[in-house]
């Protein structure tokens, strides 16, 4: 009995391979690695602003809940879960020191003089403004700089300059 085999004596697809597949197949591997890595890789680590900023912006009703036909309890399960959800990555924004919330009060004007101010242009999405929070205020939750920006607005409404 003989219990040595020679390469030379192997039929073709016998463990051999040929070099293309070989090829083929680490090249496949190396693609599927590199595609896990740019997945994994640059995802913020929770807890960063980075991470909340992402989270806060991804925040929202999916289209397919707001279309007709779909039941109201759905529609408000998905809403209140996005406003619980952007209010809490706002929170962790204002804690982290991105963004600022400042409650602005006037007592010479109405809200309804307020709401009409020069707002700055340089408004984003991380800007959230809620009137009558106390009944005579403004409270709003922006980046710092530009939260003395709608102050100042604010303030040059309450009190005009005199003619």
């Amino acid at each position: 009995m003989k219990l040595s085999l020679e390469a030379s004596e192997l039929q073709p697809g016998n463990g051999r391979g040929n070099l293309s597949s070989r090829l083929v197949l680490a090249g496949t591997i190396a693609a599927v690695v590199i595609g896990l890595a740019t997945y994994f890789l640059p995802q913020p680590k929770e807890g960063t602003v980075e991470y909340h900023k992402r989270k806060y912006a991804e925040t929202g009703v999916p289209a397919w809940v707001l279309k007709k036909g779909v039941p109201g309890f759905v529609r408000d399960f998905y809403e209140r879960r996005s406003w619980r959800d952007s209010v809490f990555h706002r929170t962790a924004l204002v804690n982290l020191g991105y963004l600022k919330e400042s409650v602005f009060v006037f007592s010479n004007v109405s809200i309804s003089n307020v709401v009409r101010i020069e707002w700055p242009i340089e408004m984003d999405g991380f800007t959230s403004i809620s009137y009558g929070m106390p009944s005579n205020g403004i409270t709003v939750v922006a980046r710092p700089e530009l939260t003395d920006k709608i102050g100042d607005a604010i303030r040059k409404a309450d009190v005009p300059e005199n003619k």
